[in-house]
């Protein structure tokens, strides 16, 4: 347990944060996530995220990487925080049928030449 506050400089926290990926570099979505940049405004790192998956994700080990920062920085303040990324206002298209709705917008004959040729998005 951390009893002393050392001061953490963002390149400190930087390489402590990269000692700790290294060691997650199996897991490849975990490793992802802490290979993004961060924010530091001490004593908080602000990681920002693009989808709920992800705040999941890094849930699973966020208590564990602060307890190493703390550990490595000796402070007992570090903490993570998480903010999710706007897209825009993009749907993120998944399935073949948004693809398919996707490109229709943009090629209205498709839906024609779908009909014509009794195609399906479905496979």
């Amino acid at each position: 347990m951390v009893t002393s506050n050392e001061h953490v400089t963002p390149e400190r926290l930087t390489s402590a944060w990269n000692v700790y990926a290294e060691q997650r570099k199996g897991q490849a979505a975990e490793y992802q996530i802490l290979k993004r940049e961060f924010e530091f405004k001490p004593p908080i790192v602000t990681v920002q995220l693009t989808n709920p998956v992800e705040e999941a994700l890094l849930d699973n080990f966020k208590r564990d990487l602060t307890q190493f920062l703390r550990d490595q920085l000796k402070n007992s303040e570090i903490s993570i925080i998480t903010t999710m990324q706007e897209n825009g206002g993009k749907k993120v298209i998944y399935t073949s049928k948004e693809k398919f709705e996707h490109l229709a917008e943009k090629f209205p004959y498709l839906h024609e030449m779908k009909e014509k040729l009794g195609l399906d998005w479905d496979f």
